[in-house]
């Protein structure tokens, strides 16, 4: 895989990638993704198959002033600041295509982002949101060096119950 800064014209790559790996329910809208692109295209990435070139995944982040106090400031559909000032670097988004999946390539993927992301100037702190049901991003991050600070109730739309939790996650670095 080869990690790459997106360009606009991957946007229908990134939309797939979306729609392949989230529930209807949570995925974000392609204007949400397209601001993205346009205003933090530093600290969004996509993972492309060195064979073919095709997109098989994204990581997208944005810039904040504070690690968020509460589920509004971080709420799905959000349009991203992108501060020059601010020194927490929210990742709002990672996933990679289903096929891609389940033999390392995630974890793979994630670590080279955040060794991207972790000399991007003035951060010293990387913030995300996981759904409590997903174990497998989880454990990536937390293998990875995040650890719990926050959970926001009846976050997400779930597959199994009528809700589940968010949790927000941290990783300070130097």
């Amino acid at each position: 895989m080869i990690i790459r800064n997106v360009r606009p014209g991957d946007l229908d790559a990134v939309m797939d990638v979306e729609n392949d790996s989230f529930l209807s329910s949570i995925r974000e809208q392609r204007g949400v993704f397209s601001e993205r692109i346009t205003r933090c295209p530093e600290y969004f990435f996509v993972f492309t198959d060195e064979k073919d070139g095709a997109v098989c995944g994204y990581l997208c982040a944005e810039r904040m002033q504070a690690v968020p106090e509460n589920a509004e400031q971080i709420a799905l559909g959000h349009l991203p600041d992108c501060k020059e000032g601010g020194n927490v670097l929210y990742v709002s988004s990672f996933a990679v295509l289903s096929k891609y999946r389940g033999n390392g390539v995630g974890s793979s993927l994630w670590n080279g982002c955040m060794k991207l992301l972790e000399k991007a100037r003035g951060i010293n702190t990387v913030i995300l949101l996981v759904n409590e049901e997903w174990q497998g991003a989880r454990h990536i991050y937390e293998k990875s060096g995040f650890r719990t600070v926050r959970t926001f109730p009846c976050f997400f739309p779930s597959e199994t119950a009528e809700k589940a939790d968010g949790i927000l996650m941290q990783k300070d670095i130097s």
